[in-house]
């Protein structure tokens, strides 16, 4: 594949963007996907997709309005996001 001028992406520095993940990059999506696993999907068995859709979206306003994350201070993700929307707005 090219840029369109004839050379290759690979010659191009700046041409990929994907980011290489780690475990330190991609920690907190992780410890995400494996509270949700511990907490739902390996505790609950579903009878259908619309079942687990409808606990998918319970877990993730339980999670963003009531879950204290250390990372954001003790702050549920709703304050965290609230907070720093005030800031904006300030600025």
């Amino acid at each position: 594949m090219d840029d369109g001028d004839g050379s290759p992406r690979s010659l191009h520095p700046h041409s990929h963007h994907a980011v290489q993940l780690t475990t330190l990059s991609n920690g907190c999506i992780e410890r995400f996907f494996r509270t949700l696993k511990e907490q739902l999907l390996w505790v609950r068995h579903f009878q259908d997709l619309d079942e687990l859709q409808a606990a998918l979206r319970e877990f993730r306003d339980r999670y963003n309005r009531e879950w204290l994350i250390e990372r954001l201070g003790f702050q549920s993700p709703r304050q965290a996001r609230q907070r720093f929307l005030a800031l904006q707005q300030a600025a």
